[in-house]
């Protein structure tokens, strides 16, 4: 149900009531309402699977109650409208068959997949579309080089979709190599520019694998620096996520004795299962190379903010070449950082772009003390992300009455 003003109840009670008491199916009642009237400011929004289970919420709807599957917005001003950020997760949440769902029903992923792997075949000697649908048993998906690309793939393609939806963001923050799709969704780098970075810097960090460690610690970041004292040379901080989870890498062994120290205090630490230190003082030969690799990239100025994971702050777009994504490579991922800077600029909304939502518990931590909303997932391991209908200023549906057509028509007769 959707009008130019609040809608009235005996609107409601008429035009919903003679359907549902009549032969008319569910279906048609819903295709009418979304196909052949028009969007207007104010909209109801009910999930139902019977014409019972519609009757049922709307008498409640007119009863003043709140129920799950139900919402109803008032009119969205410049005013009261708050902004949504993508945040680009970094390394971490691929699997074997991530997006494969997505792959087989939605064509707008699938396409932009394809577009990807076609890019990528440029410089790799490995196919993009093959590994997203390679088995169990025959999936690469953890090696280094072919899970950053993956991610990147992954990532672009769900920015792809949720646009096809409607759904665009105001501000957007990516976490290490997810800065990469970022900064094309962010219009910095063009997709071709941008499977150039992620191939040459995925490449680079392949070679460093097995030589060290990273380890997670509930730490802040002045106390991680105070752990790594003796340690500088060969250990550094490679993330800050939030207030208390930061990441330490380098070489195994001094790594090691640090997270015996920690437990010895009883401090949080864990090793991840990953391949390559990222974001330690290994990856420092690399950083020229990668540069000189990228010389013909083009970065542009952004077209959507983009938050920076290695400035911490919001970047022009145009500084993005070769020996920014050298920092990228290198230096530690400012990431609560960047999601302070959201917070202090007024994004109340946060979408995890990703096959699993890894930052979600430090976004929300983040989120914590700024009465923010919490962030919302993608996907999750082994199948997509079902929406709460009963938390719609948590989810997507909270923009529907803003930027969605709903609708291939949109409510407009054909």
């Amino acid at each position: 149900m959707t009008g130019e003003t609040p809608i009235p109840q005996e609107l409601l009670e008429r035009t919903t009531g003679e359907d549902i008491n009549s032969s008319v199916s569910l279906s048609d009642i819903c295709y009418s309402a979304s196909l052949r009237r028009g969007h207007h400011k104010y909209r109801l929004a009910i999930v139902a699977d019977s014409k019972q289970d519609l009757a049922e919420k709307l008498a409640a709807f007119l009863a003043g109650e709140t129920r799950l599957g139900m919402s109803c917005n008032d009119v969205v001003t410049p005013e009261k409208e708050t902004k949504l950020a993508f945040i680009f997760s970094g390394m971490g949440p691929q699997w074997w068959a991530m997006g494969r769902q997505l792959l087989e029903e939605e064509p707008v992923f699938r396409q932009t997949i394809q577009e990807c792997d076609r890019l990528l075949r440029q410089y790799a000697d490995w196919s993009l579309w093959e590994e997203l649908t390679a088995s169990q048993e025959t999936s690469r998906i953890n090696q280094t080089q072919i899970a950053q690309c993956a991610i990147f793939g992954v990532q672009v393609a769900l920015a792809a979709l949720w646009r096809s939806w409607g759904i665009t963001p105001q501000g957007i923050v990516g976490h290490s190599v997810g800065e990469v799709a970022a900064a094309h969704v962010a219009g910095i780098l063009s997709l071709e520019d941008a499977i150039r970075v992620v191939f040459h810097r995925s490449r680079l960090q392949a070679i460093a694998a097995g030589k060290g460690k990273m380890l997670a610690v509930g730490l802040s970041l002045k106390e991680a620096e105070q752990a790594l004292i003796g340690y500088e040379t060969c250990v550094s901080v490679a993330a800050v996520n939030s207030p208390s989870a930061v990441t330490l890498a380098g070489a195994s062994t001094p790594l090691e004795e640090i997270a015996k120290s920690l437990e010895l205090k009883q401090i949080f630490c864990r090793f991840l299962q990953v391949e390559v230190a990222y974001h330690s003082p290994l990856m420092e030969p690399f950083k020229a190379d990668l540069a000189e690799s990228l010389l013909e990239i083009k970065p542009q100025t952004a077209k959507i903010p983009l938050f920076s994971t290695v400035t911490g702050r919001q970047v022009e777009g145009s500084e993005l070449d070769g020996t920014y994504w050298g920092k990228n490579m290198r230096n530690p991922v400012l990431f609560a950082t960047a999601i302070a800077q959201l917070i202090q600029a007024g994004y109340k909304h946060y979408l995890e772009i990703s096959s699993h939502p890894v930052l979600a518990n430090s976004i929300s931590e983040c989120l914590a003390k700024a009465g923010s909303e919490l962030p919302t997932p993608t996907l999750r391991y082994g199948v997509g992300f079902p929406i709460h209908w009963g938390l719609p200023r948590s989810s997507w549906i909270f923009y529907v009455p803003k930027t969605l057509v709903l609708h291939p028509l949109g409510g407009q007769k054909r």
